[in-house]
């Protein structure tokens, strides 16, 4: 059999029962198909279904399975299940005992955040919202004041539903961080961060060409789009006259600092500054919405998401301007 060129390292061999080739013809060696399967299953929820790394179609099951133990096919039989069902309505759940369990919950059928695990050896009950254990009443074996104590304490199933009543709440807040820390493409939402170079970004998904500093795709960007008789490239119109011109945004950050010196000349600390007043103007409209006081009372009811590191008071009184001209 031919050799052939390996999509990843590049090296040549001849196509083996542990290697892999996609519908295109797109080949991987039998290491790198045996390293790219195993590293997807620390991510399983964005690597499964496989897909090639080039083309991007999907990765015929027969040849991902040749690469997985028992624990592993099961896992990935259960996220192949899951991609196929509404994200807005199903969410996967992990025990949080690192048993292995997991099972898919019906958000919309989910008035309870009471979970137990279903695993020989487990049986543990948890709270499907902030991830703690409570004590699973054995009712055959409790009398009934016993029963109703274990339940109503501190540490009884009833203590977590606070937390169902404050879910809601807590993901506005999650959200309002991760706003802060990423930014969105604006015509299908993918989230990420831009690295050190210019603020024009394509978006990996949908391919949209939009400016990380406004926000705006290269259509609803304010551009110039003729110079000189030239007509511009769309988005690069939108950096003509930056420096005087509101609408207008910089092609890169690090030319920001002659006009506002709160950002550096340094890229990396420009792109920090900017998320910080993102998240900062998140962070205030939540509290405008809701006051401080009932982020506290989630903080009390959520503990492991209070350690946020946001300075609440600069973010209720620090100049949000982007970039002051």
């Amino acid at each position: 059999m031919e050799e052939q060129e390996c999509q990843i390292c590049f090296c040549e061999e001849e196509p083996e029962e542990l290697s892999i080739i996609c519908q295109n013809k797109h080949f991987t060696c039998s290491g790198c198909a045996e390293a790219y399967v195993q590293s997807a299953f620390s991510t399983p929820e964005a690597s499964i279904p496989f897909k090639c790394s080039i083309c991007k179609v999907l990765i015929e099951k027969s040849h991902i399975e040749k690469h997985l133990d028992a624990n592993q096919k099961h896992i990935y039989e259960f996220y192949s299940k899951f991609v196929t069902l509404d994200s807005k309505k199903y969410r996967i759940h992990s025990c949080p005992s690192n048993c292995g369990y997991i099972d898919i919950l019906n958000m919309s059928q989910n008035d309870c955040p009471f979970f137990t695990c279903q695993k020989e050896g487990c049986k543990k009950g948890s709270c499907t919202i902030c991830l703690r254990f409570y004590k699973n009443p054995d009712v055959e074996a409790l009398s009934e004041e016993q029963y109703a104590e274990l339940v109503s304490g501190p540490d009884g199933i009833y203590s977590h539903l606070n937390c169902f009543n404050k879910k809601g709440i807590k993901e506005e807040w999650e959200a309002c961080l991760e706003k802060g820390t990423s930014r969105s493409c604006p015509k299908c939402g993918f989230r990420g961060m831009k690295d050190g170079e210019c603020t024009h970004i394509k978006c990996p998904k949908c391919t949209t060409m939009w400016c990380y500093v406004c926000g705006l795709d290269e259509d609803a960007c304010d551009k110039e789009e003729i110079q000189d008789g030239i007509r511009k490239e769309k988005i690069f119109g939108h950096n003509e006259d930056w420096k005087t011109n509101p609408k207008r945004c910089p092609l890169y950050l690090n030319e920001v600092h002659p006009i506002d010196d709160r950002y550096t000349e340094e890229d990396n600390q420009c792109k920090e500054f900017l998320h910080k007043l993102l998240l900062y103007k998140e962070v205030r409209e939540f509290i405008n919405k809701h006051s401080e006081e009932v982020l506290n009372e989630v903080f009390e009811t959520f503990p492991a998401i209070s350690n946020h590191g946001v300075d609440i008071k600069e973010a209720m009184t620090a100049d949000l301007t982007i970039i002051k001209k």
